[in-house]
């Protein structure tokens, strides 16, 4: 009977665990690994406006305002990845910040969850790192300033991102040190699509480019977010996500800013690039060529007509892509809006020689 009862209140004990200790694991694990959802509302003193796509490309806009630097007005543009479609006319155009998130595929570094460090030979873990490690870290330093010192560009990941927000969003920062490396790889490859002396000139004109490398937003779907000041711009862009587009549409915005803010340039001539009877802030699906695949359609996607500078930005990407749309055929409307882009890029930036065909211009 005595060893009936000790059975019998060692079970009590340990259902008394499971339900007690167990309850109270499940709860820290609830409340503390997954991110708040934050929304970005009710905010006055500058403009934030997020964009979304759904599944099919639709992307959307909302509205809300900037708090990361009190200093300076800041106005956002945010593309994010998502399943809904709220259009809101909003053209930030003249904007003194643009935060612009931008939608991409997800190009993660597979991960072997299988793989025990029990099962990797000759391994030690000191001090929480692996032997060789550093080695990694010290070339991804060496990465880093190789484009810092090329380009002209500042770069900040891994522990650099801590606590870094725009607006409401938090972000996650970067901790493995091969995903790293890779962001820097991919970073450095696009990088190198535009004129080597470009990104210096915008710095040398007191416009100087900050890079934040994380592995995603609070909300998740947000690839990419461009904060424009008076006298600088970060970019942080989500590495979960394929780098090249993000990182193409983030730097139009920034290039934009740059020629209309110190340059004088004027887009007040481009709407009648479109149709007369269009306006800003719809989504008509016959005049996306994501959506029709015409080479007359007048924007590249429905995130295009939300704004004039998204159009632009949008644009830009189409332009940077390695294979043609056919929406760039010659005299048809995206082509001459991507002329007209070209050609203000040409005018008013000195790194942009007229006698050379860059990157964006092959299509065109």
């Amino acid at each position: 009977m005595r060893k009936f009862l000790r059975r019998l209140s060692i079970f009590i004990i340990l259902l008394s665990f499971v339900f007690l200790g167990g309850g109270a694991i499940v709860s820290y694990i609830e409340n503390g690994s997954i991110l708040p959802e934050t929304y970005l509302i009710g905010l006055s003193d500058s403009d934030v406006s997020i964009s979304t796509v759904d599944n099919e490309g639709v992307k959307g806009l909302s509205s809300g305002k900037d708090t990361n630097d009190k200093n300076n007005n800041v106005n956002t543009n945010t593309n994010t990845n998502t399943n809904t479609n709220n259009i809101i006319n909003n053209d930030n155009s003249n904007n003194n910040n643009n935060q612009n998130i931008d939608n991409n595929q997800t190009n993660e570094i597979p991960v072997d969850e299988n793989v025990s460090v029990e099962e990797v030979p000759n391994t030690e873990i000191v001090d929480g790192t692996v032997p060789g490690e550093e080695v990694i870290v010290d070339e991804n330093d060496t990465l880093r300033k190789n484009i810092e010192n090329k380009f002209g560009i500042s770069v900040k990941y891994g522990t650099e991102t801590e606590g870094y927000k725009v607006d409401t969003l938090s972000t996650v920062s970067m901790t493995d040190k091969n995903e790293i490396k890779k962001a820097l790889l991919d970073m450095e490859a696009t990088i190198s699509l535009f004129p080597e002396d470009l990104f210096w000139e915008l710095k040398n004109n007191g416009y100087p480019l900050t890079i934040y490398l994380i592995k995603n937003y609070s909300i998740e779907n947000i690839t990419g977010i461009t904060e424009s000041y008076s006298n600088r711009v970060n970019i942080s862009i989500a590495t979960k996500f394929s780098f090249g587009e993000t990182f193409n549409h983030e730097v139009y915005h920034y290039l934009e800013n740059f020629i209309t803010k110190f340059k004088g340039a004027s887009y007040s001539s481009w709407n009648t690039l479109n149709l007369s009877s269009f306006t800003y802030g719809s989504a008509i699906s016959d005049l996306s060529y994501n959506r029709t695949y015409s080479e007359d359609a007048y924007f590249v996607n429905n995130y295009a007509q939300t704004s004039a500078n998204e159009d632009r930005a949008s644009t830009f990407e189409y332009m940077m892509f390695t294979n043609k749309a056919s929406c760039l055929n010659t005299n048809k409307p995206v082509w001459k809006k991507a002329k007209f882009m070209s050609r203000l890029l040409e005018k008013y930036l000195e790194s942009v020689k007229p006698e050379v065909t860059e990157y964006w211009e092959r299509h065109l």
